[in-house]
């Protein structure tokens, strides 16, 4: 399941960009990683990041998008190629079930997939998906539509996020979990974890018809903060929620698969009363979100600084070598 919630695409084809908008990308896909990285983060921050010496977590997410990937990071980004990597470290049990897996836009008819509810997505980016809860509803040849403007497009050059630049375009199609009440949809775990280790849990709640999304430390502490993305996009979980009976598992997992690794975000869910894997994140929103205290006032940064004194960055250049020298 992938972030948020998707509804049939329109029947229309999606527009081509205007000349302005395609002079504009074309523009920016010819300037420099760096300029790139600190125009974006200034867009939405109001401030230009340290790349040289960071200091806030959300800088050294930004200088890791510029200087951590390594081959494997491609590798584990593309949610086809994962599959088998995850299935050797924790069991295939914890894989969702493929339908199909196909490079081939035009697969995606409703012949081919026989399931009646299922999730469509692309392997080599992230929000290209299409939540199917009644086949017979679905638009199919508007989905291929949008599938053949996004899975073909250049996603890593918005926001230079070299993991996904070489991953071969593909759509999968797979098993849609239920929730199971009293929530209206799954609820995603994304268990960010520095240097090997659970930093925090974002726990994005589907309870209400709005969805709402809290932080939680490893000892499910509800933490008053909440991810910024320079907007407020999802409301804060006011309500302290039960601790997963999994959640040991869940923590297991998660370390169990981001060992080898400076940074990456585990997504994960719970159904029928078993840990599902989702994807793995390196760059969570491109490097462009920061924990901030939920209540205004104050220094809007001082929570980012603290989980950026946490993590270590000169063990995380160590591990960046030792994954260049790793053979998977």
């Amino acid at each position: 399941m992938p972030e948020s919630a998707a509804t049939p695409p329109p029947s229309a084809a999606p527009a081509r960009p205007s000349l302005l908008r395609r002079v504009h990308l074309a523009l920016r896909d010819l300037m420099p990683d760096t300029w790139v990285v600190r125009r974006n983060y200034w867009h939405l921050f109001g401030f230009y990041p340290d790349l040289k010496q960071p200091a806030l977590l959300s800088e050294k997410v930004n200088w890791l998008k510029l200087h951590g990937i390594a081959p494997i990071h491609t590798q584990l980004a593309d949610k086809v190629a994962v599959r088998p990597w995850v299935a050797a470290r924790i069991g295939s049990e914890h894989l969702i079930r493929t339908i199909l897996t196909t490079d081939k836009i035009d697969d995606i008819r409703p012949e081919n997939i026989p399931d009646e509810r299922f999730i469509i997505k692309g392997n080599n980016d992230t929000g290209s998906f299409f939540v199917v809860t009644d086949r017979n509803a679905f638009d199919w040849q508007a989905c291929r539509a949008q599938l053949r403007q996004t899975l073909y497009r250049k996603f890593y050059m918005v926001q230079r996020e070299y993991q996904y630049r070489d991953i071969p375009p593909m759509v999968v199609v797979e098993e849609l979990l239920e929730a199971e009440p009293p929530a209206t949809r799954m609820t995603d775990y994304k268990l960010h974890c520095h240097n090997g280790k659970l930093a925090f849990v974002e726990l994005r709640d589907w309870r209400d018809t709005e969805p709402c999304v809290a932080i939680y430390s490893r000892d499910w502490e509800h933490l008053p903060y909440i991810l910024n993305e320079g907007r407020a996009s999802l409301r804060p979980c006011r309500a302290t929620l039960p601790r997963p009976a999994l959640f040991d598992r869940m923590v297991q997992i998660a370390e169990t698969l981001a060992g080898p690794f400076p940074l990456v975000r585990v997504d994960l869910y719970l159904a029928r009363g078993q840990v599902w894997f989702g994807e793995l994140t390196f760059t969570p929103a491109a490097g462009l979100e920061r924990l901030e205290r939920i209540e205004p006032g104050g220094d809007r940064t001082d929570i980012d600084a603290l989980f950026g004194a946490r993590f270590d960055l000169q063990e995380a250049k160590r591990r960046i070598a030792a994954l260049h020298r790793m053979a998977f």
